[in-house]
């Protein structure tokens, strides 16, 4: 098939970092990799595109931080993108939705193509819930007419009844996906300033306040009261980074804690190889919708996991690792604690992990069904 995938989101930049932007470089990777053409068209663009895939860039004019001009930026993104679909002719569109843009579907039935619409958050009530919305009226609008108006949705499973409440047509429940060979156990070359004598533990993420590393940070301190050895390191940079680097320091500046700071993503896999228990100390939360690139990178890379216990966590994880219902900074060292003096159970749940992985949740696996929907 021929497929462009649509990214207006300029939160999401191509070649970032991040995890989303890692998740749609990841799952093009997969769809080039199953001979299928690949155009992506976005608007933010820092870095490279998967081999085999090609770029679109659409450069949006005075954008701002204004919820006024991203919606116009939305209407200048489709225009645009009119012009490059019609010259594609797309068999297949996916799109990622993206606050204030619903002209997907309206690009779809221009240039005759299916349309399928992930949806890895809802948009609207998480702004709502942590930065507020004032174009509330608008950008709800715009969501569900983006929903209502796709061939299929593809969500995780907490995800699926919001999906329908606003509209979805057919739903498809697919998990978040890992390339397992990036992180071949196998292949596992330590960052070479880690000792091998002490296990390390380890967080990777963009380090927003729901990623709950100020407890980690605290249970590492935990633990070394208790007389546990080991190393943490902190890899990553984010609107929490100034809190965690305060907290850091409140307890002493200890040696055994190092915030590595963002890394490119291709320099992931090294640091995980430098870890023996990967950790996502999530806050729990009633509605907990995510489903964590970072765990199914440490499941990966054959780490034992130690997560807060969210049902979309739990299905990734299974007996893999650790789960903790109430992820505080004395359940946290409690459970790190038990991989720390079991290294067998450690060193067992890590290869279940890649095992998992490997028959699950690969992405080509996760592509395939994608492209299937509805």
């Amino acid at each position: 098939m021929r497929v462009a995938y649509l990214l207006f989101d300029p939160g999401i930049p191509v070649g970032g970092t991040k995890g989303a932007s890692v998740h749609v470089a990841e799952f093009l990777a997969a769809v080039v990799a199953l001979g299928h053409e690949v155009h992506l068209v976005a608007t933010n663009v820092v870095g490279e595109v998967p081999a085999g895939a090609v770029l679109h860039h659409i450069a949006l004019k005075g954008l701002s931080k204004s919820e006024a001009s991203k919606l116009a930026a939305a209407r200048e993104f489709a225009g645009a993108a009119l012009e490059v679909l019609a010259a594609i002719r797309p068999d297949l569109i996916c799109e990622r939705l993206s606050l204030f843009f619903d002209s997907g579907g309206a690009l779809a039935k221009a240039v005759g193509a299916r349309r399928v619409l992930e949806i890895n958050a809802p948009i609207v009530r998480e702004r709502l819930d942590n930065f507020g919305l004032e174009m509330k009226d608008e950008a709800i609008a715009a969501e569900r007419g983006a929903i209502a108006d796709s061939d299929a949705v593809v969500v995780s499973q907490v995800l699926a009844s919001y999906a329908r409440e606003n509209g979805a047509r057919s739903v498809r429940v697919v998990a978040n996906g890992v390339d397992p060979s990036r992180f071949d156990c196998a292949k596992r070359a330590p960052m070479a300033s880690v000792s091998s004598n002490v296990p390390v533990v380890g967080f990777v993420g963009s380090l927003k306040p729901w990623h709950g590393v100020e407890n980690l940070v605290l249970a590492s301190a935990l633990l070394v009261s208790w007389g546990m050895t080991h190393r943490l390191l902190i890899i990553g940079d984010g609107p929490q980074s100034s809190r965690i680097a305060e907290v850091v320091s409140q307890l002493g500046a200890p040696e055994h804690i190092e915030l590595v700071g963002a890394v490119p993503m291709a320099q992931i896999p090294e640091h995980l190889a430098s870890m023996d228990i990967g950790v996502a100390p999530y806050r729990p939360s009633s509605d907990f919708y995510f489903s964590p690139l970072k765990v199914l990178e440490y499941m990966a890379a054959g780490l034992a996991v130690v997560a807060t216990d969210a049902p979309s966590i739990r299905s990734l994880v299974a007996d893999t690792g650790v789960l903790v219902k109430d992820p505080t900074p004395t359940s946290l060292a409690a459970a790190i604690g038990e991989l720390l003096v079991q290294s067998d159970l450690r060193t067992r749940m890590g290869v279940a992990a890649r095992d998992r992985i490997e028959r699950r949740f690969a992405w080509i696996t996760v592509a395939k069904s994608i492209l299937r929907a509805p």
